[in-house]
């Protein structure tokens, strides 16, 4: 079932309660294990940034994808502001996607059907995961819908994985992923690799390699945010770092 801005306004309403309980139970200066080199502090200006940059998107205040964020907001606050600025940042963001008309003319850079539906599904992930490295100093079982998870991996394989040079290998190659908690062909892809290129397409067929695994997890492993251990491979495995070393998450 395709989800709609009103579902990803809605993840995003509970993300904020999830990342405020985050950032009060971890010092602002913690490392974030899934986000070697940053500290809570990095990722809640990171976080904080995106949400203010997206918001101009989605009122019409931004036309331009400049990346500056410390300029788009105009400066970081003091480190004990910094939940409270970031919870301000979502509601104001989760409010204009609420109220924004359906017929919305802004800029994008993945495939979706409508700018609205892009913007409110971009920014459901991108706090999503970014929710998943504030708690991830405390060791806590990562916990992420099936229904967006999936969503989730249709938008990172058919958006951000499918950019040129992005599944390049010099030897032709295969994953196949599998959702263990999804009957559909939602939760079943093919990612090809090839020396010029490839493809991630939805259904089952022939692989190097399989991997199987709720949709949760899968959707972490293609972020970069689980390792092999919670999958069940058959194939090989060496193929694993073929993802990983090719497809960063970025907006360019």
């Amino acid at each position: 079932m395709a989800l709609t801005v009103t579902d990803y306004v809605d993840v995003l309403r509970a993300e904020n309660g999830a990342l405020a309980g985050a950032l009060a139970a971890h010092p602002i200066d913690e490392a974030v294990p899934t986000c070697p080199g940053w500290a809570e502090r990095d990722l809640v200006r990171h976080l904080g940034g995106v949400h203010r940059w997206a918001t101009g998107f989605v009122l019409g205040e931004r036309h331009a994808f400049d990346t500056d964020l410390e300029t788009v907001v105009g400066g970081w606050p003091p480190d004990p502001e910094l939940a409270a600025w970031l919870s301000d940042g979502l509601v104001a963001l989760a409010d204009a996607l609420e109220t924004a008309d359906p017929d919305l003319d802004a800029p994008t850079f993945l495939p979706a059907p409508t700018p609205l539906t892009f913007w409110a599904r971009r920014q459901a992930h991108e706090t999503t995961i970014h929710r998943l490295d504030a708690e991830s100093p405390s060791g806590l079982v990562p916990t992420v819908g099936r229904e967006l998870a999936l969503d989730g991996m249709e938008e990172i394989l058919l958006g951000f994985g499918a950019r040129r040079g992005k599944l390049v290998r010099p030897d032709d190659a295969v994953v196949a992923l599998v959702a263990t908690d999804a009957d559909g062909p939602e939760g079943r892809w093919r990612i090809r690799f090839g020396s010029e290129g490839g493809e991630s397409t939805p259904g089952e067929g022939s692989a190097d390699v399989t991997l199987r695994a709720p949709a949760s997890v899968l959707y972490r492993w293609l972020w970069n945010r689980a390792d092999g251990s919670e999958l069940e491979i058959s194939g090989d495995a060496a193929l694993l770092g073929a993802w990983g070393d090719g497809v960063q998450v970025r907006w360019s």
